[in-house]
């Protein structure tokens, strides 16, 4: 009898490895393999659902420091385009108006030197020929439009070096803004 009950043990053990054959213990491991893995799923879709949402915190903060420097940087902008607005309607454009004053002189009247101010006046001192030249220069400048007050206070006659006559003066222009 006691050799019955051994037999139905080992009888019992033979069919319980029958029951888990290769193919069931693989079935078996994979099944683990994916609970594990579906945890491990689980464990990084949290992780980066917390991660996404302190970065998407962080770009909030971001984007509110940038439409702050925006801003700041157009009324910045406003500022500095008044300031070249206010420059550009005061200052005198010099180098258009001499450039306008020498294409109305004539070749033969040389300028040594040339002054002006904000208020669009140039005092130059000039050289002629002869006093009908100081007088042409003169007409051509009064007949000028950009033109308005043409002022010779005084002409002196001297002498070049090579002793022809000179005539210096000086000339008060102002001119149109």
């Amino acid at each position: 009898m006691a050799q019955i009950s051994h037999d139905k043990g080992l009888d019992l053990a033979s069919k319980l490895k029958a029951k888990w054959s290769f193919s069931h213990k693989i079935v078996a491991v994979l099944t683990v393999a994916t609970v594990f893995y579906a945890v491990f799923l689980a464990y990084s879709i949290a992780n980066v659902a917390g991660e996404q949402s302190l970065v998407d915190s962080e770009m909030k903060e971001v984007e509110a420091e940038m439409t702050k420097l925006e801003a700041d940087q157009i009324e910045h902008l406003m500022i500095a385009s008044q300031a070249v607005e206010k420059i550009n309607s005061v200052d005198v454009k010099w180098s258009e108006i001499l450039t306008l004053l020498l294409d109305a002189t004539p070749d033969d009247i040389v300028y040594r030197s040339y002054s002006g101010n904000e208020n669009g006046t140039i005092t130059t001192a000039v050289l002629a020929q002869s006093f009908n030249r100081v007088a042409d220069l003169i007409n051509i400048l009064d007949n000028k439009p950009f033109v308005k007050n043409v002022f010779v206070p005084s002409v002196v006659k001297g002498t070049s070096p090579t002793n022809a006559a000179v005539y210096s003066f000086a000339l008060n222009v102002e001119f149109e803004k």
